[in-house]
């Protein structure tokens, strides 16, 4: 526990490291957008936080979350919890403005429990073992939406889109969902939660392909400009923000962005088109399309 543990990353549903994750029961939470945060005890009882990356310092600190939970009334029944179950570690989302800013003004700067880690089974602990005691607690915590019995993307998506969860009235959709089955591991032998992300699926659906040039375009280019969305260039700049923009962050940002694009999207993307990648070509392109989205930083 004396150590900071990364987050797994979500992956994308219908992407290989979550393949057959709708077999039996799925739980389907809303997705929120703020900032990735994580709490613990270590083994002489100080109590210690993480951003999505890295463990936090009150001087290195990752948009106030360290000082809110460590310094401010709001981190008691957190600190309480963690007290009687020492070998818990929370997951969840320090709720800051990032892409979606639709939500309730009572709703930010606040800690979104989403998971809860145990470090002696060494596995999550399952919904029901661990909402009722952080909810009546005082802990804010996410709750599961509904459960889908052997779903499929159309009956997760239906779900995704209904739900409001901390949104002011008469707003749009939210982020998305996140797909938990407990009895699940991959082909891998890895435990992996799913995502699906509304803001993405929509804007994955509007043409935005001009006019063919002479030669027609490369692969790596259409691919990069299918891609490369406006919302995931906010969403990883606003990350970075946070901790303090400066020109020295630009590669950065164009590294981050790229990752993105070769972890979570090659796979489904080659599924449907076929094609043979030049990495340095296709980096060229994303670092293009990045650009053309933020030109007041370069």
């Amino acid at each position: 526990m004396d150590s900071f543990l990364k987050y797994p990353h979500l992956e994308r549903f219908g992407n290989v490291e979550v393949e057959g994750i709708e077999h039996g029961i799925g739980y389907v939470f809303p997705k929120i957008d703020g900032t990735n945060a994580s709490m613990w005890v270590d083994s002489d009882g100080v109590f210690r936080y993480g951003s999505r990356t890295r463990e936090l310092s009150i001087e290195h600190d990752n948009a106030g979350f360290m000082q809110a939970m460590q310094l401010t009334p709001y981190g008691d029944p957190y600190k309480a919890l963690l007290t009687s179950k020492p070998y818990w570690r929370l997951y969840g989302e320090w709720l800051v403005p990032h892409s979606l800013k639709d939500y309730r003004d009572d709703a930010w700067k606040k800690f979104y429990v989403f998971d809860v880690f145990d470090e002696i089974a060494n596995a999550f602990v399952p919904y029901e073992d661990y909402y009722q005691e952080l909810n009546g607690n005082g802990v804010d915590v996410i709750p599961c939406y509904t459960k889908i019995k052997n779903g499929d993307y159309e009956s997760f998506l239906r779900v995704a889109k209904e739900m409001k969860y901390l949104l002011k009235e008469d707003t749009g959709l939210g982020e998305g969902c996140v797909i938990k089955n407990y009895a699940y591991e991959n082909k891998f032998g890895r435990v992996c939660w799913a995502k699906i992300v509304l803001a993405e699926f929509k804007e994955k659906h509007v043409s935005t392909m001009g006019p063919s040039e002479v030669g027609g375009e490369l692969f790596e280019e259409k691919m990069a400009k299918a891609l490369v969305t406006s919302h995931l260039v906010e969403k990883e700049y606003n990350k970075i923000a946070l901790e303090g923009w400066s020109s020295k962050s630009i590669p950065r940002l164009l590294e981050t962005v790229y990752r993105c694009v070769v972890v979570e999207e090659l796979y489904d993307y080659l599924k449907k088109n076929n094609g043979t990648i030049n990495f340095k070509t296709l980096k060229h392109f994303v670092n293009r399309e990045v650009k053309a989205m933020k030109k007041e930083l370069f």
